[in-house]
């Protein structure tokens, strides 16, 4: 990882998308309708090709676990240049 804010940004755009679809979910939900409607009426925000709840699901939990993988290598590779730099100006 040479550039850890690049992957963190990525990280934190990939969490906000799936944050976003989630709230969404929960908006759409609070019109009491039936789940059938509901989950219609969610499903046609999507593109014809995502219109799969299981297959939006799935996505939605790889992109989550590749965001948490890129923030988390970004934070610990940030981590280490930092200790690296107060490190070497105590020498």
């Amino acid at each position: 990882m040479k550039n850890p804010k690049l992957w963190f940004v990525i990280g934190i755009l990939l969490t906000i998308l799936v944050v976003v679809d989630f709230v969404l979910w929960w908006y759409l939900s609070t019109f009491s309708l039936s789940f059938e409607k509901t989950k219609t009426l969610y499903l046609s925000f999507s593109p014809p090709f995502f219109r799969n709840s299981r297959y939006l699901t799935g996505l939605f939990l790889a992109l989550n676990t590749l965001a948490l993988y890129l923030t988390g290598k970004a934070i610990t590779t940030s981590a280490r240049i930092f200790i690296r730099q107060v490190l070497s100006s105590r020498s």
